[in-house]
């Protein structure tokens, strides 16, 4: 088993505005470049994540977006380096950032970005000497635009220190594509100065748009400023699969959930082996869940990424508990298959205990197949010594790193011995709007719902209000009734079970009816 953490960091951009041609009236005067811009180490602050890791993170922000309404990880991003922008710094960061958004999700694969003179706002603008703060604009003896003028301009037309730190800010994992150590380079716009008869004097303008081209990072590259769709094309695939899975769970327990999950994912990948044994394998997706996702039988993961996806997958969960969470966990495994560097999760449950869960040794051809180091309870150990598994006549030692130890509290860590047995769920297909104090007569009577749930602050069910209901099955009663008709439920033949507080109006029903009572459960 195999993991590996790679961090870099970036290297200051040099930034070219070039000018395709400078013009005075209808004769190019000069094709150089129209000044040299660097950024300042303030302005271009580097990420302390390597590309690969930066891809990650927006895949889990597209996950979690896709799993909570639809939206699309561009829709889901901060704003704090936006809203520091004013002007035209804030339409060429729109511009930018909703191209570098489109790169990201798989949309499109050039990372050179044309913007029109129209979409930057600046068709119409032009300076004069005066207002470029320079002597003059046009060396008519030389019938050239002096540079001063030049750089007075592109200073004045937008301030890419301030775009470009916003970009950076709110946009670090859309970004995961760029090779920040190379940078990015801006051609344009096209400069021109032309006399103006009201003024009296030549004032400078714009006649072309701007190029940014932004320089691919080599594992995502087919060259240097196309993406690789082969790379980002799975992203898209990635988010609905992976979204999908957490839909297919919905309706069942948490138990229930975590089982499906661990076999779907053994279900969609197999265990890479070969970049597992080879020390040279480039740190990329085979350690990432998008080859978990991406639905190609041929890209498969190693430890990483079995227990990445199943990360995901819980984030993306809205549990029936909300003591039910996962931790990425990193360390030592020895026994059965192999040993050697390992990363696996640990699931607290709702009875607050912590469970190993082993995904990758629960895939088909493992010691651990196909659960018996998923959701289980150690021989021996502890989270400072390492834990001991019984696994098919072998045993199985998994040992925290370091860095995990620094990372958790010991709590958060130290795995029960106790069996997890998965408590008893109410879910319901029909609930009473809240606010509702009394259930009148007959309110419901002869109704087709299997599961009634009753609101908080309910204090009366009138006589045959659920009378007749032939699917009905489950109720929920709270405990803040205090008075229910003895023909409330007349009728309900597949009542079977009544939910409430012991004590309560409900555990009474329940032995009126002959139904069984659950006073220990969860609501779903």
């Amino acid at each position: 088993m195999q993991y590996k953490w790679m961090l870099t960091a970036c290297c200051l951009a040099v930034l070219a505005f070039q000018g395709s041609a400078l013009t005075f009236g209808e004769e190019i005067l000069s094709d150089e470049p129209a000044c040299t811009y660097t950024f300042s180490q303030a302005a271009f602050a580097p990420i302390e994540q390597d590309n690969d890791e930066l891809l990650q993170t927006y895949i889990e922000h597209a996950l979690a977006a896709e799993a909570a309404d639809g939206s699309s990880a561009a829709e889901d991003v901060q704003e704090e380096g936006r809203h520091g922008l004013r002007g035209r710094d804030r339409i060429l960061y729109d511009c930018l950032r909703e191209r570098i958004s489109a790169v990201a999700a798989g949309e499109s694969f050039d990372a050179v970005f044309s913007l029109s003179l129209e979409e930057l706002q600046i068709e119409d603008l032009a300076w004069s000497a005066a207002e470029l703060g320079v002597p003059a604009i046009v060396d008519e003896e030389n019938n050239t635009i002096y540079d001063e003028a030049v750089q007075a301009a592109v200073e004045k037309l937008f301030n890419m220190d301030r775009v470009v730190a916003a970009l950076t800010l709110d946009c670090p994992y859309e970004l995961y594509w760029f090779d920040k150590t190379v940078g990015f380079e801006v051609y344009g716009p096209g400069i021109t100065a032309f006399y103006d008869d009201a003024l009296d004097e030549y004032v400078l303008g714009f006649e072309s748009g701007v190029d940014f081209s932004f320089t691919v990072e080599e594992e995502y590259a087919l060259d240097t400023y196309q993406i690789d769709p082969s790379v980002t094309g799975g992203i898209a695939a990635a988010v609905e699969t992976a979204g999908s899975i957490v839909a297919q769970y919905a309706d069942v327990d948490d138990y229930e959930k975590l089982c499906g999950y661990r076999q779907e994912i053994c279900a969609l990948v197999s265990y890479n082996d070969a970049a597992a044994d080879d020390q040279s394998t480039p740190y990329g997706n085979p350690w990432q869940l998008i080859w978990v996702f991406d639905g190609d039988p041929d890209t498969n993961v190693v430890c990483e990424g079995y227990a990445k996806a199943f990360q995901y997958l819980c984030d993306m969960t809205a549990f029936d508990s909300p003591l039910v969470q996962s931790r990425l966990v990193t360390g030592y495994m020895s026994g059965g298959t192999g040993e050697g560097s390992h990363m696996w999760n640990v699931v607290t449950m709702h009875n607050g205990g912590n469970y190993l869960a082993d995904v990758t040794n629960c895939d088909e051809g493992t010691v651990g197949y196909a659960d018996l180091l998923f959701l289980q309870i150690p021989e021996s150990g502890s989270a400072d010594d390492g834990y001991v598994f019984p696994c098919e006549g072998s045993s199985m030692y998994f040992a925290y790193d370091p860095e995990t130890m620094d990372l958790y509290d010991l709590a958060e860590l130290e795995l029960t011995f106790e069996g997890y047995v998965p408590p008893v769920v109410f879910r319901s297909d029909f609930a009473i709007p809240a606010g509702t104090v009394r259930i009148e007569e007959e309110a419901f009577a002869g109704a087709g719902m299997t599961a009634v749930r009753c609101p908080e602050g309910l204090e009366e069910i009138g006589a045959r209000a659920f009378a007749d209901c032939p699917q009905l099955e489950r109720v929920y009663i709270p405990e803040s009734v205090s008075a229910i008709a003895d023909d409330a439920f007349a009728g309900c033949e597949g009542l079977t079970a009544i939910y409430g507080a012991a004590g309560s109006c409900a555990e009474e029903l329940a032995e009126q009816l002959g139904c069984d009572f659950y006073s220990d459960f969860l609501m779903h």
